[in-house]
């Protein structure tokens, strides 16, 4: 076998060839571009990966010791003894429960509850082709910013939502949650017939994008019902198995740190946002 050194460099020119070759006309116009060098990256000898914590906590309908992090708060679940140490609410209950920290689930300009850490809910997606689409958005300038994103099963695509959010705000200190589409589950209409194994599919993908963009709370919605502790079982086990088996996403911040495509797009992607933020 040959040594990498002895292979010719590749120029622009002819990768952009290679691709029309295959295509059998020019790429598509529009974003992302058909590959990306360095020179597309601003200041490259001088990037760093962002100061993205290692590691993630997991949010689910129960808690569970060594599993689960912070409790979907559920009261009908307090008979069944359910006290996580950290829990978040989406919806207030009658009575807040006096143990644990709270987190409270918000969109931009609600009032949070005196006692509960805001989780402001970011009202910005990704068109198909990469441009930011939302509202200008005003949050607080609080030292400890909780932020939760949207995301679905396009991985690339949350990556560079999530990456671009942590650019924009910096040098603020962020948490960003992760928190499913409600069409996370939809089915397609491409298949005769869609049952679990494909939710399963589309939430193993939402995780995936979601931890390799540098999400350090991950809600992994149930596959079928809350009710149904098999299905919240699997859930679960989408965020161990990402944990244990595929070990460089808990213990690598920001993983796709230096890739062309993934930073050019990101810093493009975080001006935008930028101009969003009030």
């Amino acid at each position: 076998m040959q040594p990498y050194e002895t292979f010719p460099p590749g120029s622009a020119e002819t990768w952009l060839a290679l691709i029309e070759k295959e295509l059998g006309g020019p790429p598509p116009a529009g974003l992302p571009q058909p590959f990306y060098t360095r020179s597309d990256v601003p200041a490259w000898g001088n990037l760093a990966p962002l100061p993205i914590p290692s590691g993630w906590t997991l949010v689910a309908e129960r808690f569970l010791p060594n599993e689960v992090g912070v409790w979907l708060y559920d009261a009908r679940f307090i008979e069944e003894g359910q006290a996580a140490p950290e829990w978040i609410i989406a919806e207030v209950p009658p009575t807040l429960p006096s143990w644990g920290r709270g987190y409270q689930l918000l969109l931009p300009g609600a009032s949070p509850i005196d006692g509960l850490i805001p989780v402001w809910e970011v009202p910005f997606r990704l068109s198909p082709d990469l441009e930011v689409e939302g509202k200008p958005l005003s949050l607080p300038q609080d030292e400890a910013l909780h932020i939760a994103v949207r995301l679905d099963q396009r991985v690339l695509h949350s990556v560079l939502l999530l990456r671009a959010l942590r650019l924009a705000l910096l040098p603020r200190s962020v948490t960003i949650w992760a928190w499913p589409k409600p069409t996370l589950y939809e089915p397609s209409g491409l298949l005769a017939t869609e049952g679990p194994e494909e939710n399963l599919i589309r939430a193993t993908l939402y995780a995936l994008g979601s931890l390799l963009g540098g999400t350090q709370r991950l809600y992994i919605p149930p596959i079928f019902s809350p009710e149904d502790s098999h299905a919240a079982r699997w859930s679960r086990a989408i965020s161990l198995i990402l944990q244990h088996e595929v070990a460089y996403l808990y213990e690598t911040s920001d993983p796709l740190a230096g890739s062309f495509y993934i930073e050019a797009e990101s810093r493009r992607i975080a001006e935008h946002i930028r101009t969003l933020l009030l």
